[in-house]
């Protein structure tokens, strides 16, 4: 959803109900509540890796291959703080608008490859492996509109206990920066006349992607109501915000580092190869947000 349509949306949604506030009398103002909310969230990722290894023998020999490829990712909670207002519509259906901004929050993303490949009958035999770490932090801040429903739970001496839970759906922008700022290889051949090794070290420069895009989430939360001070509430939340390119480098198939080595013997002709590719994966993101809120 672009910006400029979900701000129209939400003007054409939200004059009205002002335009109403102020022709009516002063006994329907408490109807808006206005919201601090700040909390963790911690962000769940969804898609391929953004870079992989990939090795290849260029040979006219039979060969077999033993490897092994392991690849991992983690991810850091962050904070967020969002501001907004609710208007009561009835006294169990609210309608609220909010902003939130989250904290940078860290992607790391770690591979690995060790290869192992016995070719033809001369007995050629190579061995590949190396590393690479990947750095991404991630910005985030969404604008989104929700409808909630209300719930009495309990009346105690001061206070009320209320569940409500709804949807939102809105607009999101979200900023990456990711480096590559390591990246090893080592490269061996063995035969009864060839030894070489080769050793490669490297990085990706770092890139900035910017992404704006829909988001919408579900959530609930149980407030205590008390008598003349603010509201307290606790919730939990779960949004999807998005999908973003961390490494827009193109083609996919880039060698973004190679090494390689070369040996011309009898009836063999043999290229090892080990690089570090691009996949251009799209990763959709989504998060658990728990949160603390005051509405006044």
């Amino acid at each position: 959803m672009k910006l400029n349509y979900f701000i129209i949306f939400v003007a054409i949604t939200i004059l009205p109900l002002c335009s109403l506030a102020q022709n009516i009398n002063e006994n329907h103002l408490p109807n808006f509540k206005f919201k601090i909310e700040s909390g963790i969230s911690q962000l769940l990722i969804q898609g391929d890796y953004s870079v992989k290894f990939d090795s290849e023998t260029n040979s006219n020999l039979n060969y077999i291959e033993l490897i092994n490829h392991s690849e991992k990712r983690k991810t850091e909670p962050g904070f967020f703080l969002g501001t907004g207002v609710d208007y009561n519509l009835t006294s169990r259906f609210s309608f609220g608008v909010m902003y939130r901004m989250r904290s940078k929050q860290i992607l790391n993303e770690k591979g690995s490859i060790s290869s192992i490949k016995v070719i033809g009958p001369n007995t050629i035999t190579t061995k590949s492996s190396g590393n690479y770490s990947m750095i991404s932090e991630l910005n985030n801040s969404t604008i989104t509109a929700s409808m909630a429903a209300n719930f009495f739970i309990a009346k105690m001496n001061r206070s009320n206990i209320v569940l409500n839970y709804g949807v939102a759906v809105g607009y999101s922008n979200i900023k990456a920066t990711t480096h590559v700022s390591n990246a090893q290889f080592n490269l061996s051949m063995y035969s009864e006349s060839f030894n070489p090794t080769v050793n490669t070290v490297g990085s990706i420069t770092k890139e900035v992607v910017k992404e704006n895009t829909y988001c919408w989430s579900v959530f609930s939360n149980v407030s205590l109501e008390f008598i003349n001070i603010p509201i307290v509430s606790i919730g939990y939340r779960f949004a999807r915000l998005g999908e973003i390119t961390l490494i827009e480098k193109q083609p996919a198939s880039v060698n973004l580092i190679q090494s390689y080595l070369f040996n011309n013997e009898q009836n063999s002709n043999t290229i090892e190869t080990l690089s570090l590719v691009t996949t251009n994966s799209r990763l959709k993101l989504f998060s658990h947000n728990f949160s603390i809120s005051i509405i006044f």
